[in-house]
């Protein structure tokens, strides 16, 4: 089995370490990761925390509001020539 992609969130506070951890919950209000020690750790967001959340699959999400259902019907059609 492929190992599986997560979101990843890298949280700096303004006084102290960056942690690095998959990302568990996040809104405008609060962060909470679990860290490579398999810890939770959460935090209050401020305007003074920097939050940098890095998600594998941000550019193929992305794309869903570009591609159309006939650019992926020409793109099968396409693909079942090759055949």
């Amino acid at each position: 089995m492929a190992p599986q992609k997560r979101v990843m969130v890298t949280v700096t506070p303004p006084a102290g370490a960056s942690v690095t951890g998959a990302l568990l919950h996040i809104d405008d209000f609060n962060v909470a990761l679990r860290d490579e020690t398999g810890a939770y750790r959460s935090w209050k967001r401020t305007a003074d925390l920097k939050v940098q959340v890095r998600d594998p699959y941000a550019a193929h999400i992305d794309l869903l509001g570009i591609y159309t259902d006939e650019n992926i019907h020409d793109l099968l059609a396409y693909l079942e020539t090759l055949q």
